[in-house]
């Protein structure tokens, strides 16, 4: 039988497999009939009945409706039975908390030790020695985060609740700004928040660890679907980046693209080689400099002659420091 809901109807699963499945499914809808769990699960009438009986058997709160348009309802504000992991699962969990383990501060203000011993405390003794094991023999390295970010909880807290606030930010002087949040990114061990700068009438983007106050704004927010702000971001980007740049690329340089680059930048293959084209304002001159210096013999600058000037005279500034 094929599911109009998805392939999972077309997987035979073990029963305490399909039951969770099942739970989650009932959850997401919190009304459903037999109809919907056979199709579903690709299951009998009567091995969906039996499914039923023992899901309610372990405490989901279920009632059904007699009649052309009856079927099952979930109880409203009652809790589903814990979900239970597989071993696979539950080593891709603790491999992927790691992850906080490198960072110093995160919005969440739970730290990586906090939740990993949470965690631990609901496993049976044999699933606690597997996941510690495997936690030891698979490792996450990344750059860890050395700078204190304090207000990334208030700048959370802004992004959900589509809020307005006043921020001091002091990373070239000290200036206050009226932003409106919209997104938190972490990149090469720092913190930086995406926004809309009233002040400014533009999108910019902060680095956290400047921002030294917050404080809520009395102007509402604005409304932006997300088509609307990819259009008016692009249409930003455009003006903030006109000029255009071309970088030949060798192939023992690639590896370190992959390993960093930006939005504003692509890898493109020809019959001629391999490039790295993308766009920059003026005042990311300084910045496109000290990137492509991380390449070392594997580039060279093709154009615009502006950024090969500044790119050669950083070099020759780096070889007058030598002598």
């Amino acid at each position: 039988m094929v599911s109009k809901y998805g392939t999972i109807g077309r997987i035979k699963m073990k029963k305490d497999e399909r039951l969770i499945q099942e739970l989650l499914f009932i959850n997401s809808r919190k009304r459903f009939n037999l109809r919907d769990l056979m199709e579903r699960f690709a299951i009998s009438k009567r091995t969906a009945l039996r499914d039923i009986e023992a899901l309610e058997r372990i405490g989901v709160p279920l009632y059904s409706e007699r009649g052309s348009h009856g079927g099952y309802h979930l109880l409203e504000h009652k809790l589903l039975p814990p979900i239970y992991f597989n071993d696979n699962e539950l080593h891709a969990i603790f491999f992927s908390l790691q992850l906080l383990k490198s960072l110093l501060v995160t919005p969440f203000e739970q730290d990586y030790q906090q939740i990993k011993t949470k965690l631990l405390a609901v496993l049976s003794p044999p699933q606690q020695e597997k996941v510690l094991f495997a936690d030891q023999m698979i490792r996450y390295t990344g750059m860890e985060q050395h700078q204190e970010s304090p207000h990334l909880k208030a700048l959370f807290d802004a992004i959900f609740q589509k809020q307005v606030i006043v921020i001091t930010y002091t990373r070239y002087h000290t200036e206050i700004r009226e932003i409106q949040p919209l997104q938190l990114q972490t990149i090469d061990g720092n913190w930086y928040c995406s926004c809309y700068d009233l002040t400014k009438q533009a999108f910019r983007i902060f680095r956290c660890d400047f921002i030294e106050s917050v404080e809520q704004s009395s102007k509402a927010a604005l409304v932006f679907t997300p088509e609307e702000l990819e259009h008016r971001y692009q249409d930003q980007l455009r003006a903030d980046r006109p000029y255009r740049f071309q970088v030949q690329l060798y192939p023992d340089g690639e590896e370190q693209f992959y390993k960093r680059h930006y939005a504003n930048m692509k890898l493109v293959r020809t019959s001629d080689g391999t490039y790295i084209e993308g766009t920059f304002g003026k005042q990311e001159i300084p910045f496109l400099v000290r990137y492509f210096l991380s390449f070392g013999k594997t580039i060279s600058i093709l154009e615009p002659s502006e950024l090969k000037k500044a790119y050669t005279a950083y070099l020759r500034e780096l070889l007058d420091r030598c002598e």
